[in-house]
């Protein structure tokens, strides 16, 4: 059936008592026409055409009456298609006429007939439908895992073409974990350190490095008046730096006069007393009588411990002042100097490397005493890497640590040990008076204190890398 398209008229100026009436095939009909038919002037016509299929969109047409004016005389009509410029309609003058035209030979898709008294007709027709769109339907699926995608994905289909699919990927290959643990000292690293364990292979070890040894005694430099003579024939200032060369700041010879000349300056060169113009003292210089100058001695240098250290790992003769660091698999037997060899106030110092620990051997005629009670060392628990131990003030208590081990508490002097806590990287311990407060520090871990003589622990702080600590008396203040 054919569809019908709008068609709108409009009665021109100065008609009456007629009417008009246009059906879908595009025919006027008339009723009660006076001889001289009025002009209807045809606003905007779309012919009646058949069924098609939908065409693309065309643009907006907006149609307006038109005044009298200089674009229609007699008024009319305004029609705006779009954006383009607009086009007018205008009514005729009496006498004229248009009706619609079907489509024929004038007008392939019909249109308007515009009849202007006996001229010849002029029509304006329809323009031809549009074609047809092309609309297609695409459709997005889920793909389950199988041919088309190993690992499932979409499927994509475009009406009836053949499908596309896009497809996940597989799973990746799982990442290897890494473990980092204390190593304690041992093959691995001498002075403990850090075992960092990629997956299944080859552990890498992170060592801590070994102790250094102890710097050289300071040199104090020393400075006196120097009276005149063979080393400063006009005396000056002797500078003594340690048990080095002295060297000399000499006085210069007094000028002779210059004919008619000004007196000359004196110098005195005196010692400067330590004080607001000289910290640690030092000489004043007064050339004449202008402003003095001070050459000030330098602040006191820091003595050294004057301790040797060696690392051993054979049974080893000691030597006084010395450190020995005992490094073996099995115990280390460290023999004392000879009595004969021995000052008042000489120290032999040992720590423990090896898992095999050290063990003191005393000469003929040498004992190792406690107090005012001489005892002989007994070794207990040789088989374990101590690291550093604490003790009461009566000796009745003790708290001992191992590096890569437990805590190990005494209340019997040390005849039996208990093993407390867990297995940590334990590196310094301090005790109270009284051995029932302790304290005691973990490397690249946390600090951990006792008050019921090391039955429990409780963790303090956070992970660092502690080295050393210590008590008060009472336990009451610590410091790490």
């Amino acid at each position: 059936m054919a569809t019908p398209r709008q068609v709108v008229a409009m009665k021109p100026k100065g008609i009456a008592g007629s009417s008009g009436a246009v059906d879908a095939a595009g025919a006027m009909r008339r009723s009660g026409l006076v001889p001289l038919c009025p002009l209807f002037v045809l606003l905007a016509a779309v012919a009646c055409g058949t069924a098609a299929p939908s065409g693309q969109n065309g643009a907006d047409v907006v149609v307006t009456t038109e005044p009298a004016g200089a674009n229609c005389a007699t008024g009319g009509v305004k029609a705006q298609v779009g954006t383009g410029a607009p086009t007018y309609v205008c009514n005729g003058k009496d006498g004229e006429s248009a009706v619609v035209e079907p489509a024929g030979a004038n007008c392939a898709n019909g249109g308007v007939k515009v009849h202007v008294g006996a001229g010849a007709a002029t029509y304006v027709c329809n323009g031809a439908d549009g074609k047809a769109g092309s609309g297609q339907v695409t459709t997005v699926t889920t793909e389950s895992a199988g041919a088309n995608c190993a690992n499932g994905g979409l499927k994509v289909q475009v009406d009836k073409g053949s499908a596309a699919y896009v497809c996940n990927g597989a799973n990746g290959s799982d990442g290897q974990s890494v473990a980092v643990t204390t190593e304690a000292p041992g093959s691995n690293c001498a002075a403990g350190g850090l075992k960092v364990q990629v997956g299944a292979g080859a552990a890498t070890y992170v060592c801590n490095g070994m102790a250094g040894q102890n710097g050289s005694d300071g040199q104090s430099p020393v400075l006196a008046t120097e009276p005149p003579g063979a080393n400063c024939a006009n005396g000056g200032l002797k500078v003594q730096v340690g048990a080095g060369a002295p060297t000399y700041v000499c006085n210069g010879v007094d000028g002779g006069n210059g004919s008619n000349g000004n007196d000359g300056q004196s110098s005195v060169v005196t010692v400067e007393l330590a004080g607001t113009n000289c910290a640690h003292g030092g000489v004043k210089i007064q050339v004449g009588n202008g402003p003095a100058t001070y050459v000030c001695n330098g602040a006191d240098g820091q003595n050294g411990s004057g301790i040797a250290w060696a690392k051993v790992t054979t049974d080893t003769q000691a030597q006084a002042n010395h450190g020995y660091f005992a490094d073996a698999a099995s115990q280390l037997a460290v023999t004392l100097p000879p009595s004969a060899s021995l000052a008042v106030g000489d120290e032999v110092r040992l720590e423990a490397m090896g898992p095999g620990g050290w063990k003191i051997v005393q000469n003929a005629g040498q004992t190792i005493s406690f107090g005012d009670a001489a005892q002989v060392f007994t070794p207990v628990n040789t088989a374990v890497s101590w690291w550093a131990v604490a003790s009461s003030a009566d000796g009745a208590k003790l708290v001992a640590v191992v590096n890569g081990g437990q805590i190990y508490t005494s209340t019997d002097s040390g005849a039996t040990w208990t093993a407390r806590d867990s297995v940590r990287s334990w590196f310094a311990v301090a005790s109270s008076a009284d051995g029932s407060k302790l304290v005691a520090v973990v490397s690249v871990g946390q600090i951990y204190t006792s008050t019921d003589s090391g039955a429990s622990w409780t963790p303090r702080d956070s992970d660092r890398n502690w080295y050393a600590v210590a008590s008060s008396a009472d336990g009451g203040k610590l410091v790490a």
